[in-house]
């Protein structure tokens, strides 16, 4: 029976789009899928009980630093962050991590499942180029009177920055009877 458990187990973690990485209490490696090394551009047994700060810049190991102290409170998190592959370059992922407790309710770990996001930031920058260099006013509405996206053109024209604008309460920026007269 156990063995069948392990199997299925093994062939679900394979299975996966996503990274999936265990890590014991002192963050080195116990555990990963081979979408996970090869997101990273490693075989498995190139990771395994290797600190996961091997794996990424300083700048990015101080913040992971920190938020693994989270997970040794017992809360789980998904936040954006950056990874090194192997060639040296660096990737963007999403990390959705969630603390492992022991039977005794001790904190043993981490557990991960990440995904590769690099080419979407690339897209959405590249959008948010476009869009802010563009002299046509872009734009949308999130409900029936607060601004979603607000492109460059749209927002020097009303006379305000994009953060200022973007995302706001369209009546806690205009005049009333203005706002009454786009809707």
């Amino acid at each position: 029976m156990n063995k069948k458990i392990d199997i299925d187990c093994n062939h679900f973690l394979e299975t996966m789009q996503e990274g999936i990485w265990m890590t014991d209490k002192e963050m080195k490696t116990t555990l990963v899928n081979t979408k996970m090394a090869e997101m990273l551009g490693y075989e498995v047994s190139e990771m395994i009980n290797r600190s996961v700060f091997d794996f990424m810049d300083k700048e990015t190991e101080k913040i992971i630093r920190k938020k693994t102290k989270k997970r040794k409170a017992g809360l789980p998190e998904t936040y954006e962050s950056r990874l090194m592959h192997k060639s040296g370059n660096n990737i963007s992922v999403e990390i959705r991590s969630a603390p492992m407790i022991d039977e005794s309710g001790i904190y043993c770990g981490v557990l991960a499942g990440i995904s590769n996001i690099t080419e979407v930031k690339k897209i959405a920058a590249e959008q948010d180029i476009l869009l802010n260099n563009m002299h046509i006013q872009v734009w949308y509405l999130t409900n029936e009177h607060t601004y979603g996206f607000v492109n460059k053109a749209h927002a020097e024209f009303n006379g305000f920055k994009v953060e200022d604008i973007a995302y706001q309460n369209m009546y806690d920026k205009f005049d009333a009877k203005k706002v009454d007269s786009w809707i």
